[in-house]
């Protein structure tokens, strides 16, 4: 692995292995790494409480977009927050296998195609990004 890409998947990996210890106050994490010479995957898993609401709470009024593959907590996050009646950020979950290349596009196709308050509220799915859920 070229030592610039070796560093930065270091500080990733780093940085969401701290995040499921320090704030999802996980007892269980699994990381797992998987290369070759056409693929990267980082995926890792723990037995922590999911994302913090004062998180979500931000994201939504700063009209953020939510980038995830955790469709089982997201969604249900997501879910919860439109049923009380609370703004949601836009949220976007990514099947595991999609490059970020194409995770990158689309983050930037959603925003060029729109105003960031046109998001919020907003589910979609990168495979064929289509809308899962809305209020409108």
């Amino acid at each position: 692995m070229v030592p610039t890409i070796r560093d930065e998947v270091y500080r990733i990996a780093r940085e969401v292995l701290r995040n499921a210890f320090r704030h999802a106050h996980a007892r269980r994490i699994e990381a797992e790494i998987l290369y070759d010479e056409q693929q990267f995957r980082l995926r890792v898993r723990d037995d922590g409480k999911g994302m913090d609401p004062q998180v979500l709470e931000r994201a939504a009024h700063a009209n953020r977009v939510l980038v995830s593959h955790d469709r089982r907590t997201m969604l249900r996050h997501f879910r919860e927050r439109l049923e009380a009646g609370s703004p949601t950020a836009g949220l976007l979950i990514v099947a595991q296998h999609v490059p970020i290349a194409a995770v990158a596009e689309a983050i930037i196709v959603l925003w060029a195609a729109s105003e960031p308050v046109d998001l919020r509220d907003q589910a979609y799915h990168l495979q064929s990004l289509h809308r899962h859920a809305s209020t409108s």
